[in-house]
């Protein structure tokens, strides 16, 4: 279509150059203008020949010319509305993340690992090979494909992830989600669901930090809301951590944190902000209530219990 508009032009122009005897300028701008239905009336044929040449030329003309529109105006829209248009311009955002999460399966508990990091402002890449379940959200970018693909991984930026979570129904799929996870990025922190109770200790020794059975976990929950029902609620208020409520929270001692090489007793910041110190994670061993003389050292993980406005401010101290 654009070499038949370009061929009317071109004929056009050297047609009424010939029979008006315009210049070569002239030419194209009278026939530019007739076929675009301008009509500037600035050059206009003075002869019989070139009246009939010009009304042959406007119809078939303004017919390809307005095609010609409609067409381009077509793959525009199509370009910026097709499903492959919009998957370009997700990858693009995505590879512009960093510190994000990137949970793999998007089903009853997929959808739920995303709300909670929702709501702790955190950036979601979801990865779902059902593009019905997808929906906009704020903060979530979604990729349609197969988890255990590191195609796949590698565009939803795994790289520079801070966390990813193999959460399919499918126990075998979560096995290799977790094994090209680790392959691609051997520090990234994964967690694993397993469904059946043998497949924990396989999530494990493919390379998952740590596995959630949400089976296991539920009937555990649902057992203690019997026995201790208002243990159960405080617990709950304190994960959730919603406005004004009680937390629980970890800041990690990174390298020049002013904590590092001081005893615990000696930090003034805890009882300040009324925070209490109920566990500190170093390597691979999780202390339980360390004492007064304990030395904080640099990779240190602080799990803090305290109210959540003053969290955020030691969160700001300890940054």
């Amino acid at each position: 279509m654009v070499f038949l508009l370009f061929s009317i032009l071109l004929v056009g122009s050297f047609g009424i150059l010939w029979i008006e005897g315009l210049s070569l300028l002239d030419a194209v701008w009278f026939t530019v203008v007739t076929v675009l239905t301008v009509g500037y009336g600035d050059i206009v044929p003075h002869t019989t020949q070139g009246r009939i040449f010009a009304l042959s030329l406007l119809p078939l003309g303004v017919s390809v010319a307005t095609y010609s529109l409609a067409t381009l105006s077509v793959l525009l829209i199509e370009e910026t509305t097709s499903d492959e248009a919009r998957r370009k311009r997700m990858l693009k955002q995505i590879q512009r993340l960093e510190n994000h999460f990137i949970v793999c399966g998007y089903g009853r508990v997929g959808r739920r690992i995303v709300e909670e990091l929702r709501e702790r402002d955190a950036n979601v890449v979801v990865i779902d090979r059902d593009t019905s379940r997808f929906e906009a959200m704020e903060r979530v970018y979604f990729l349609e494909g197969e988890a255990t693909d590191d195609s796949i991984l590698l565009g939803a930026h795994v790289k520079k992830a801070k966390g990813i979570v193999a959460a399919t129904p499918d126990d075998a799929v979560n096995v290799f989600v977790v094994i090209s996870a680790r392959a691609l990025c051997p520090d990234i922190h994964i967690v694993g669901r397993a469904e059946a109770p043998g497949v924990e200790a396989k999530l494990l020794q493919a390379g998952a930090d740590q596995v959630i059975n949400p089976s296991s976990l539920s009937g555990t929950k649902m057992a203690m809301a019997l026995l201790r029902p208002r243990s159960v609620d405080y617990i709950d208020s304190i994960l959730k951590g919603y406005k004004g409520d009680f937390r629980i929270d970890e800041v990690t001692l990174k390298h020049g944190n002013p904590l590092i090489g001081k005893r615990y007793a000696d930090v003034e910041q805890f009882r300040a902000h009324q925070l209490a110190l109920i566990a500190v994670g170093r390597r691979n061993e999780l202390m339980h209530a360390p004492d007064r003389d304990f030395i904080f050292a640099e990779d240190d993980t602080l799990v803090l219990f305290g109210e959540r406005e003053k969290m955020i401010q030691l969160e700001r101290i300890f940054s």
